[in-house]
């Protein structure tokens, strides 16, 4: 593999999942560099790496200024100017900010992780990207629904999710069960914020909200029984990836998801429909069929989803770019 660069900031990029699913992983897998870049001389920058290419992963966007101008903008133009080839990553709905539209200008390819927002992008920038799926990560858990006198559900994700949360706690006032419920997510107070505006499920008996790591989402996952992903349809929503019912199914844990279109594909191996205390009393109703599910869907994501298969395709559009093939990237 050539020498090449994914771009990330340099605030704890570990600690964001689009950030390991869309550079650590890929770059460990091919022998590529992980490599912070804030702000600075776009050229020193250049001279100290000598890339051959180079990948742009999700700029944060903090004040109004950063929407119209940034350094990433900067670094872009400067590898352009030294034919440099320049890939540019989109992971969520930012189509309203310009630094976006300038960096996908500029890019010789974009990446994006699935239909939905390659739809976006071909809509709003004009481009037609190529769809690299977010790998699993950790370790294989074995199938398993096998749920004690007390039900244990998990929810994980990053605090911008936690507004899906809230539909979920009101939708499990419809459960009929006795369950603890734990929360593992990066920002506690707003997860109490969400439970407090929420009035108290009656059969949940215990609740957790624990700090995120990813070995704590690990050994919760591992404990728990099942997996809720609540949601709702929104245009930000439905361009997520696949990464946390990926990742439920190969912690061995059957999820309960809400229907976005990129959960309704892996519907087979889980329980897809709106309402998740519905959801979750079909589960306990065939725990074989769901058990099945689960191992079905493990040896499915190992085809699709696994680090390999998805540095796999990392290589493919890499190589095809610093060839200059990049007019009609795989999808």
């Amino acid at each position: 593999m050539r020498n090449v660069g994914w771009v990330v900031p340099p605030d704890n990029p570990e600690s964001m999942s689009s950030y390991r699913y869309n550079a650590f992983i890929p770059a460990a897998q091919l022998g590529g560099q992980v490599l912070l870049y804030d702000r600075g001389a776009p050229d020193a920058f250049l001279d100290q790496y000598a890339l051959d290419a180079v990948i742009i992963c999700k700029p944060v966007i903090l004040t109004t200024e950063a929407r119209n101008k940034h350094p990433l903008v900067d670094l872009a133009l400067a590898c352009k100017k030294r034919r440099i080839p320049v890939c540019f990553h989109i992971c969520d709905w930012h189509f309203d900010i310009p630094v976006y539209k300038m960096l996908t200008d500029i890019s010789d390819l974009v990446v994006v992780q699935t239909r939905p927002i390659a739809d976006a992008v071909r809509e709003f920038f004009g481009r037609v990207p190529a769809i690299i799926e977010e790998p699993f990560e950790g370790p294989r858990g074995q199938a398993r629904l096998k749920p004690r006198k007390t039900l244990n559900l998990i929810w994980y994700g990053h605090a911008s999710n936690l507004d899906t949360l809230a539909v979920g706690l009101q939708q499990l006032h419809r459960l009929s069960v006795v369950f603890k419920l734990t929360i593992v997510t990066n920002e506690l107070d707003s997860a109490r914020l969400v439970f407090d505006s929420v009035a108290k499920p009656p059969f949940l008996v215990e609740r957790a909200i624990v700090p995120f790591t990813l070995e704590r989402q690990w050994k919760e996952i591992a404990a728990a029984d099942m997996v809720i992903i609540p949601g709702f349809f929104a245009k930000e929503k439905n361009v997520k990836g696949h990464n946390r019912l990926i990742q439920s199914i190969h912690s061995g844990r059957l999820a309960v998801v809400f229907p976005l279109p990129q959960y309704q594909e892996l519907s087979d191996y889980c329980v897809c429909q709106e309402d998740i205390a519905e959801g979750i009393g079909w589960a306990l109703q065939r725990r074989m069929t769901a058990q099945k599910r689960v191992r079905a869907g493990q040896a499915y994501i190992d085809q699709r989803f696994s680090p390999g298969v998805v540095a796999a395709r990392w290589r493919e559009e890499i190589l095809r770019m610093i060839e200059g093939c990049v007019e009609q990237p795989g999808a």
